[in-house]
């Protein structure tokens, strides 16, 4: 990895200085191009110092320059100078030796933001001297003599080799340094989020990352963050569900044990010759209550398989809903009555039309009915009361018995076998029922005695 970033680092680098220098060479052929184009077509190419010394200081020729923004002036051998016409840039009047050598020498240098053009005239005896303001200039080039040889030719291209293998050294170094250090800035965050992954795949699922490096490779750690918490938390109900699956196998075969034990034994006292038919009779309705047990816990735990299963649907039917409950409580009241207890029936009157699936809602008010019949004994009042708010459908099954242990109140609902003797699936399918509706259920210890169950439905 770290090999290949860097070599990728330096080809890319490499690369980018070439494009520097054929921009810088493609420019150079531009503004060349763009010289030529010009040459012969500016005022300073139009009018210089020998056309004025050829016409004599024709004045026509001197206020045609003025006209054009030019300068003209005139130095005699005394260097006295005299301002002819036009713009005037230079305000000395007077050179001396030295001062006019300087200022023809400079004249012909880059960086004077004047075209100035010089020319003797044998006439006069002086010097005339044609200035133009420059527009724009741009100057760079490499000046060679083809028509002489210079002794200075073997010392001089000597050190532009030198120049030029101490460039290119400069150049190699700082791109590598340069490579370097990027491919560091990009390794050392990668290697991080490497070691990070191997601790996920070795199952170190509460690892997590820490780094300081740039916004886009914190955000990938951040990111990372999230799914591994995401996967740790995943992982940690697996380990859950698979302890609950495996308790729920042991609950299930030890429920299913007790009625099966009860079967095979009638079953075998049923063979002897010897019973009369009132045993026959007791035996045989031992042997179709304890089957009907069985029954209803393996009905129950497909049930629940159902709910679970990532492919269940509601079927969903538009009801008037407090009729419907009527009816269905209006089931149960022999079953009250059979068994000793009292009752108080609370539904408004009220017409809610809802869209429930009636078979899986009313497995859930009977699961809870017979929830509290089995784990209550009467005397025992059971409370049912149903009532729209602001907000939901609201039905509570209530009652003054022995209540709900308060460890056991909050994971009720997840139970599979009840403590107290017989199936809890009931309440796990009530729960998962009320939730495929989109609602919630709960269970409520009564301030005196007995407890209350909870469902809204929105």
């Amino acid at each position: 990895m770290k090999n290949n970033v860097l070599r990728q680092l330096i080809i890319n680098y490499i690369f980018v200085i070439l494009l520097i220098v054929l921009s810088m060479l493609l420019f150079m052929g531009v503004i060349d191009f763009a010289n030529h184009v010009l040459a012969g077509n500016l005022v300073k190419d139009k009018y210089n110092a020998q056309m004025v010394v050829d016409r004599d200081f024709d004045i026509d020729l001197l206020s045609e320059i003025a006209s054009v923004n030019g300068g003209i002036y005139f130095v005699s051998e005394e260097l006295q100078v005299e301002h002819l016409r036009g713009i005037d840039p230079f305000k000395t009047r007077t050179f001396d030796t030295q001062s006019w050598t300087k200022f023809l020498t400079e004249s012909q240098k880059g960086g004077v933001p004047y075209n100035i053009n010089v020319s003797y005239s044998n006439l006069k005896r002086g010097w005339v001297i044609v200035v133009f303001p420059t527009s724009l200039r741009i100057e760079f080039g490499i000046v060679r003599n083809l028509n002489y040889v210079s002794v200075d030719r073997e010392a001089v291209w000597s050190a532009i080799a030198a120049a030029s293998i101490a460039l290119i050294l400069f150049i190699s170094l700082s791109v590598f340094l340069l490579s370097k250090f990027t491919s560091y800035q990009f390794i050392r965050p990668l290697k991080t989020l490497k070691s990070a992954v191997s601790q996920i795949k070795e199952g170190h699922y509460d690892h997590r990352v820490e780094m300081s490096a740039s916004k886009e490779f914190t955000d990938v750690a951040e990111l990372f963050n999230q799914m591994a918490a995401q996967v740790e938390s995943k992982q940690q109900k697996l380990i859950s569900s698979e302890q609950h699956r495996q308790q729920l196998i042991l609950d299930i075969s030890h429920d299913l044990r007790n009625p099966l034990s009860v079967i095979l034994g009638c079953s075998s006292l049923l063979k002897s010759p010897e019973l009369t038919s009132e045993q026959s009779f007791k035996y045989a309705s031992m042997i179709e209550n304890h089957g009907l047990l069985a029954k209803d816990l393996i009905d129950q735990l497909f049930d629940l398989s159902r709910l679970q299963s990532v492919d269940f649907r509601l079927s969903l039917t538009e009801v008037e809903v407090f009729e419907w409950l009527r009816k269905r409580i209006a089931t149960q009241i022999g079953v009250f009555e059979q068994g000793g207890y009292d009752y108080q029936v609370l539904i408004s009157e009220e017409r809610l039309i809802k869209s429930v699936d009636v078979f899986w809602l009313e497995r859930v008010i009977f699961n809870l009915l017979d929830n509290t019949m089995r784990h209550n004994h009467p005397p025992l009042t059971i409370m049912i009361e149903s009532y729209q708010d602001e907000n939901a459908w609201v039905i509570c099954i209530s009652d003054d018995g022995i209540g709900v242990d308060p460890e056991m109140l909050e994971g009720i609902f997840d139970r599979y076998v009840s403590p107290s003797g017989g199936s809890g699936l009931g309440l796990a399918i009530a729960k998962k029922a009320v939730e495929a509706h989109g609602g919630s259920i709960r269970c409520i210890n009564r301030e005196k005695q007995g407890c209350t169950f909870e469902i809204r439905l929105p």
